[in-house]
């Protein structure tokens, strides 16, 4: 009787090492898109959860900063910020700072829209930035 007993036990240790051992899913890529002025722009992010805060921001046309970054790994799940600021003569300002859950990262898989379109207003420039943001899909593993 007792010897099914360790087969289970055995067998119970080798699935929890698997989990153990197993590497989380890198995040997915995000391309967005803005529009300033005169100024288009394109850029893909790859959001770091291990290193949430270093991504560096991406200026549009010298007076607005989109920035996409990933919740930390202490977050369950996918969750994705993004950050846009503004240019206020001395620093960058958040204007807008928007979070998309586990759940809105799965349905916008593949290519689908993350953010839709957005227009942000910023009164002390008398400006208005438009950006989308899409998902691309996930990073090839390192």
């Amino acid at each position: 009787m007792r010897a099914p007993a360790r087969l289970l036990l055995g067998g119970v240790m080798a699935s929890g090492l698997g989990v153990a051992l197993a590497q989380p899913a890198p995040l997915p890529q995000v391309e967005c898109e803005a529009e300033y002025a005169v100024y288009q722009w394109r850029k893909v992010f790859q959001p770091d959860p291990d290193q949430p805060y270093t991504t560096p921001g991406e200026e549009v046309g010298q007076r607005f900063r989109l920035k996409v970054l990933a919740s930390s790994r202490q977050t369950p799940g996918d969750t994705l910020h993004v950050l846009v600021s503004y240019w206020d003569g001395q620093q960058y300002r958040v204007i807008q700072q928007s979070t998309f859950g586990p759940e809105q990262v799965r349905a916008a898989q593949g290519g689908g829209h993350l953010t839709g379109e957005q227009r942000i207003y910023s009164p002390d420039l008398g400006r208005q930035l438009r950006y989308q943001c899409r998902l691309l899909g996930r990073a090839s593993p390192p």
